[in-house]
């Protein structure tokens, strides 16, 4: 990677978290295949599975009631991995078909585009909040819900812009609606694969 590409990146990071209107239509002007796009997602559930992966083992739940809280699926990296690519595919194909719905104009690949940069975000996030949990977790997980809360209003000015609403109201809606599609989508699929993947026969 070039200074110039480093650079370039650390100023697109920035302009998404401050300007995150301006950062989209910024994203939306890379000419990227939809093949590489679609690559890259997957590339990201990856890394963003091994970095989850790696902040639980350094930072096990202190109790058995504590894993409990932590779905079985989130536990095995591979099944996380799936997970992830079925979610986060599930939410392009939503926000673009329910975005068409309410009569955006966004296409399958800018849908694409968007969330995949958002998760170059999330993954850098993790990267930082894995590093400050070793040495400030009190910050580390208020980092962690004001990047939540943030991260919202950043994917709904996306959302806004990739599908020219210039009403981020209307994108919110897109948003809800979706996730309330891929939350049943997304059960269904893992439901049905969750057996095999861990070795358990389907009917029992």
């Amino acid at each position: 990677m070039t200074q110039t590409t480093q650079t370039d990146i650390q100023s697109l990071v920035l302009e998404t978290i401050r300007s995150p209107k301006t950062a989209a239509a910024r994203v939306l002007s890379f000419n990227f295949a939809a093949n590489w796009l679609w690559g890259a997602l997957v590339l990201m559930c990856v890394l963003n599975a091994i970095v989850y992966s790696i902040s639980l083992q350094l930072n096990p739940p202190s109790s058995p009631e504590e894993l409990l809280f932590i779905p079985p699926a989130f536990q095995s990296p591979v099944i996380f991995t799936i997970f992830l690519v079925v979610a986060l595919s599930l939410t392009v194909f939503a926000l673009h078909r329910v975005g068409a719905w309410m009569e955006g104009q966004g296409s399958l690949r800018d849908i694409l585009l968007i969330i995949t940069w958002m998760q170059v975000l999330r993954l850098l996030l993790q990267v930082v909040v894995l590093i400050l949990s070793l040495v400030a977790p009190a910050f580390g997980a208020l980092l962690v819900l004001a990047a939540t809360v943030w991260g919202v209003y950043i994917l709904a000015s996306f959302v806004n812009v990739a599908h020219r609403y210039h009403n981020i109201g209307k994108a919110i809606g897109v948003m809800l609606l979706s996730f309330l599609a891929v939350a049943l989508g997304a059960s269904l699929i893992m439901g049905l694969l969750s057996p095999s993947l861990i070795g358990v026969p389907g009917n029992v």
